[in-house]
């Protein structure tokens, strides 16, 4: 009794449009009913799909790996080059190779950003896109005020120079 009453009981399409009768045909479909064990089947796809790493993610971790492996060649070869040379004494070709891989192995650190936090309207969603633009650059990011960026600067300036402030002394006030 309940699957004879729904929205597709009264199909009466009679005196409508062409173009009404054939959107209803194509898109007034009912959905039958799923069964647990095809949802499950579903779910089993999807993870499946999604335990494979991207195709941009391998790319990228095997450019990594043959830069590597590039850096490593060329460390071995600088090795060889020292071990190879006569002139130097035995002490010193092993710390030249220990920090020829020493320097082949470290990686490069990432420049820190400095990102000046805004006020006023707008001035949280300004510093969230700030920080968002600068995360995909690379790099460190360090939320600052203006103010405190601007006394930082001030007082390198100071250090170089040597000086003093500027300013302080008493005013008269005129009546």
């Amino acid at each position: 009794i309940d699957d004879a009453y729904n929205r597709y009981s009264w199909n009466d399409t009679e005196g409508a449009p062409e173009w009404f009768r054939q959107e209803e045909a194509e898109y007034n479909v009912r959905i039958l009913p799923v069964t647990r064990e095809q949802v499950q089947e579903a779910r089993a796809q999807l993870t499946a799909i999604n335990a494979k790493p991207m195709k941009k993610v391998a790319e990228a971790r095997y450019r990594k790996k043959v830069q590597a492996m590039k850096k490593m060649k060329k460390a071995t070869q600088k090795a060889e080059g020292i071990m190879n040379d006569s002139s130097v004494p035995d002490g010193e070709k092993m710390k030249g190779i220990e920090k020829v891989i020493k320097n082949a192995a470290k990686r490069k650190k990432k420049d820190r950003i400095y990102v000046v936090s805004k006020r006023g309207v707008g001035g949280k969603e300004q510093t969230r896109q700030a920080i968002r633009s600068a995360k995909k650059k690379g790099g460190r990011v360090k939320l600052v005020d203006k103010r405190m960026r601007a006394d930082t600067y001030r007082a390198k300036q100071r250090a170089k120079k040597g000086g003093k402030k500027k300013g302080g002394g008493s005013r008269k006030r005129k009546r």
